[in-house]
C-alpha cells in the first residue's frame, strides 16, 4: 500500500458539471486567494459534456497546486465530492461550488471561524437580497429547510449552501457510510456527522445570484429525486437507530 502523501493544511474540492465557460478563471481565482503552497485544489469534472475538463487542465498548468479528476459519466455532486476527497491531502477540507456564486474569500473566513470556535464542521448560511433571488428558488429552499429540520433535527438555515469546511476526520468517518450521490448528499453527510457527535456551526455568506435561468440547470426530476432521497435517508437512519 502506498504511503499517504505529505499532508497539507487545507484542500478545496470543486465539483464541476458543464462549467467550461467559468472553470478556468474561477479555479485560478480561488488559487490567488491562497498564495501558500500548503493547500491543494481539486476540480472534479462530473461527466461534463462540454470542455470543463480541458479548461480545468489548462488552469492546472498555470497553478501546480490544482489537480483535475475526470469522472467518465455524470454521477452526481455527492459522488463527485466523495471521489475528490480520495485525492485530498488537507487536514481541513472545503467544498466550494464551481460557479462562485459564493465568493471564494469566504472559504478562508470559514476556516478561521472553524479554528477560532473549534467546531468540526462550518456550513455556509446564505445571506442575500431577496429581490435578486427567484421566488421559486426561495420557496423550494424554505420547504426543504423545514423538511430537513423536521426529519433530522438539523437546526441549520441551509444545508445546501455550496460552501462548507470540515475537519478531515469528519469526512473519513462519514463518507464511507454515504448512500446518496445527488443533491441530498449534503443532508446525509451533515445528519451522519451530527449523529456521530461532531459539532456543526454556520457562517453567514453572501450569495451573488449570477444566473437568471439557473433553475434550468436543476431539472424538476432532480428536485423530486432530492426530496425522495431525503425521505429515504431518514427512513434508513431511523431504522438503524
Amino acid at each position: 500500500m502506498n504511503a499517504r502523501p505529505t499532508m497539507k493544511l487545507f484542500s478545496i474540492l470543486i465539483p464541476a458539471f458543464n462549467e467550461g465557460c467559468h472553470i478556468h478563471d474561477n479555479v485560478l481565482r480561488v488559487g490567488r486567494i491562497w498564495p501558500s503552497e500548503d493547500i491543494d485544489l481539486i476540480v472534479i469534472d462530473d461527466g461534463s459534456s462540454d470542455d470543463t475538463y480541458a479548461q480545468a487542465q489548462a488552469a492546472a498548468r498555470e497553478d501546480p497546486r490544482i489537480s483535475v479528476l475526470k469522472l467518465e459519466k455524470n454521477c452526481g455532486k455527492g459522488a463527485a465530492l466523495a471521489n475528490g476527497f480520495r485525492l485530498a491531502q488537507g487536514e481541513f477540507i472545503a467544498f466550494l461550488d464551481a460557479d462562485l456564486e459564493i465568493k471564494p474569500e469566504y472559504v478562508q473566513k470559514m476556516l478561521e471561524a472553524q479554528q477560532n470556535t473549534g467546531k468540526d464542521v462550518i456550513v455556509g448560511r446564505k445571506v442575500y437580497l431577496q429581490a435578486h433571488v427567484p421566488l421559486l428558488r426561495r420557496m423550494m429552499s424554505w420547504v426543504y429547510r423545514n423538511l430537513v429540520r423536521l426529519l433530522f433535527n438539523l437546526h441549520l438555515r441551509d444545508t445546501q449552501t455550496g460552501i462548507k469546511v470540515f475537519r478531515r476526520q469528519v469526512l473519513e468517518t462519514c463518507i464511507p457510510r454515504l448512500t446518496v450521490k445527488g443533491f441530498a448528499f449534503d443532508v446525509e453527510l451533515l445528519a451522519l456527522a451530527q449523529k456521530a457527535g461532531y459539532s456543526i456551526d454556520e457562517y453567514p455568506v453572501e450569495l451573488t445570484f449570477k444566473r437568471t435561468r439557473s433553475l434550468e440547470r436543476i431539472k424538476l426530476m432532480h428536485i423530486l429525486r432530492m426530496f425522495v432521497d431525503t425521505i429515504s435517508i431518514y427512513r434508513r437512519m431511523h431504522a438503524q437507530g
